[in-house]
């Protein structure tokens, strides 16, 4: 018959599994397997989150459209109506455990980003302090030498004009330049 025969009168499969080349039992000893590695303990990673196809954003809805009036027959037959669809209000409340976290996470990520930020004005304000310090004293600094400059001119006295203006005779070379004088 064939591979799979229980006939032991049946020389073929024998054959055929022989001649695969698979080991016998004769060759299945320790030999024959690898040494197993030992397996490094892993630090346990958390678990993800579950996936509820009824989670607590869902729950936050439903109770939203609720009266608030009589909470405890509210949240009673809320929970019986979500047990009868095989909703387990026990996920749901791990699933909003889970949100609770995410949010006080992000709360405390927040929190310590304003700070930062409140660290930053505060070292632009102190730079701004500064600037202004060293503009104001720059500027008085200025108007002082200002000052001085103006004092200065107004007790220098002022050379005068001659009252007749003196014109230069022909002959003469213009001081300075060097260049013969050439007549008109």
């Amino acid at each position: 018959m064939g591979l799979f025969s229980r006939n032991s009168n049946d020389d073929t499969s024998s054959e055929l599994l022989e001649s695969a080349g698979l080991p016998s039992s004769v060759d299945l000893n320790e030999d024959y397997f690898e040494p197993e590695l030992p397996v490094k303990a892993q630090a346990a990673a958390k678990p993800s989150r579950r996936a509820v196809s009824y989670g607590i954003e869902d729950a936050i809805s439903l109770m939203r459209k609720l009266p608030s009036d009589n909470m405890e027959v509210v949240v009673s037959v809320v929970k019986q109506t979500l047990e009868s669809t095989q909703i387990s209000v026990d996920d749901i409340i791990a699933d909003a455990n889970d949100k609770e976290e995410r949010l006080l996470n992000k709360n405390t990520q927040l929190e310590k980003e304003i700070q930062d930020l409140q660290q930053q004005i505060a070292t632009r304000n102190k730079q701004i302090t500064e600037l202004l310090e060293d503009h104001k004293e720059t500027v008085s600094v200025r108007e002082r030498l200002q000052l001085a400059n103006d004092l200065k001119e107004k007790t220098q006295p002022k050379p005068r004009k001659p009252l007749v203006e003196t014109k230069p005779t022909p002959d003469a070379e213009p001081s300075g330049t060097g260049a013969p004088h050439l007549p008109h």
